[in-house]
């Protein structure tokens, strides 16, 4: 099983796609893009495709109106002085006209949420290593905007959430719901995981083949039967 692909293997998928716009030109379009995009309220719309769609990891898919209209208006990052670092722009080999991005996002916080008098809790906003990307079609106009998909949860102090959510963590505002919220497991994984655990603490050596897949199939029986009775709660 190869893992890497060379450069000539990319070479040759970029060409292959024979997409009309060079990957220099798709970069380069990116990178105007991201010059206003990190403050949404000034996105610049000409740059847009009708079919356009906002896709974040918990918010979109959004289109085009619904993302104008949401931001153009939602002074949203007048409380803190920041950049989006963004670098590496890369062509996705599977898909030619898409543009991949990374971006570390810092910067200071300098006054209270718009529209309230909630004071800062940190001076700085240390966001977490994100990617992003760009997809165009054929005029060079975006289709597709992906953002904030954190790489490493454990950088910076926002809660290893990406966008706007990690930002306001960072700030000490966090919206009062589980996906504005750090990562914590499900009760499901958390089962999972004691039972994994349990296992690998029973020698291997002391069972037989037969004992060893009893012992798996009460592993799975029980982690379902556990999941379906909290359901059952749930529901009601």
């Amino acid at each position: 099983c190869k893992t890497n692909l060379e450069q000539e293997d990319i070479d040759k998928m970029i060409k292959d796609f024979n997409f009309p716009l060079s990957s220099e030109t798709l970069i380069e379009k990116a990178k105007q893009f991201n010059v206003n995009a990190i403050e949404l309220e000034n996105l610049d719309g000409s740059m847009l495709a009708e079919d356009f769609q906002f896709i974040a990891p918990v918010v979109g898919p959004l289109g085009k109106d619904e993302l104008l209209t949401a931001f153009t208006s939602f002074k949203a990052f007048e409380f803190v002085d920041g950049r989006a670092n963004m670098f590496s722009y890369i062509i996705d080999p599977f898909q030619p006209n898409r543009v991949f991005m990374l971006g570390t996002p810092r910067g200071r916080f300098i006054g209270p949420l718009p529209g309230t008098n909630i004071a800062p809790k940190n001076d700085l906003y240390l966001g977490a290593p994100a990617a992003s990307s760009l997809t165009f079609n054929e005029q060079g106009l975006i289709t597709k905007y992906t953002i904030g998909y954190v790489l490493d949860r454990t950088v910076g102090n926002a809660g290893g959430l990406g966008g706007f959510y990690g930002l306001l963590y960072a700030f000490g505002a966090p919206l009062p719901f589980p996906e504005a919220q750090p990562y914590k497991p499900s009760w499901q994984y958390r089962v999972f995981s004691f039972l994994q655990g349990l296992s690998q603490k029973i020698s291997k050596e002391e069972l037989t083949t037969k004992q060893e897949l009893w012992w798996h199939v009460i592993e799975i029986k029980f982690t379902f039967k556990v999941h379906n009775l909290m359901d059952f709660f749930i529901s009601g």
